[in-house]
């Protein structure tokens, strides 16, 4: 996923997304920016490779407010499978982009919500054709496409600095390793054998590195710099 921290223009993502999507096993992706975990508030399509007479029918890939998977991504932090979407289905709107979906050629995908606190939120989707599975063993590579894509993304929107300039200290990464873990700054303290004074001051500069307010941005963006990995946080 590095190919994702590498990238300095927008008109670089759709290629990429491509790229990752056809080396997982998927046929199609979609990238969808939502609104700011509002149900209701606007979508747009950032970048997709479906066929243009497939995206101009109702589709779970979020663009509206009665679309099943916008639902479920306002609820979830996790990838999710399309099939999941028949247990939460309640209204006739919300089926009907199921239907269309299928009858469209667009037989199953999976679903990766992505949000940071205050900011615009996005569902990137990685679908197969009717007729495929999809890639069962992929799918953790996908959740992880689909994080470093929208890091990807809101860094170039935003301005900021890429990822990858940012250089954290073995302490400051330590103690941003244990925030992703869970532990407070006093549980990080016993651990490391410091004061939480110390702790607090090692998080702050690793946020005050990042230019990030939240602990939750700090450990996102860390971890799309590679300091540590899923299982790592686990």
């Amino acid at each position: 996923m590095h190919r994702f921290r590498a990238i300095d223009d927008l008109e670089d993502v759709p290629p990429t997304l491509e790229a990752v999507t056809r080396e997982l096993g998927f046929d199609w992706y979609a990238y969808v920016r939502l609104g700011r975990r509002n149900l209701r508030g606007s979508a747009d399509l950032v970048a997709t490779n479906l066929p243009g007479n497939r995206i101009s029918h109702p589709q779970c890939l979020g663009l509206t407010w009665d679309d099943p998977a916008r639902l479920m991504a306002a609820r979830s932090s996790v990838g999710f499978r399309w099939s999941e979407l028949d247990g939460i289905v309640r209204r006739e709107e919300e089926r009907r982009h199921l239907e269309s979906a299928r009858s469209n050629g667009l037989s199953e995908a999976y679903a990766v919500p992505a949000h940071l606190p205050g900011e615009s939120s996005a569902l990137i989707t990685f679908i197969v054709r009717t007729g495929r599975h999809l890639p069962e063993d992929s799918l953790p590579m996908a959740q992880l496409a689909g994080t470093y894509a929208y890091d990807a993304v809101r860094r170039l929107q935003s301005g900021l600095r890429s990822a990858r300039s940012i250089r954290l200290t073995k302490r400051q990464a330590e103690c941003v390793l244990l925030v992703a873990r869970g532990k407070s700054d006093w549980e990080i303290a016993r651990i490391l054998g410091i004061s939480s004074e110390t702790v607090s001051e090692y998080v702050d500069a690793a946020r005050s590195r990042y230019g990030v307010a939240k602990r939750t941005q700090l450990v996102i963006r860390a971890f799309a710099d590679g300091y540590f990995t899923l299982e790592d946080a686990d």
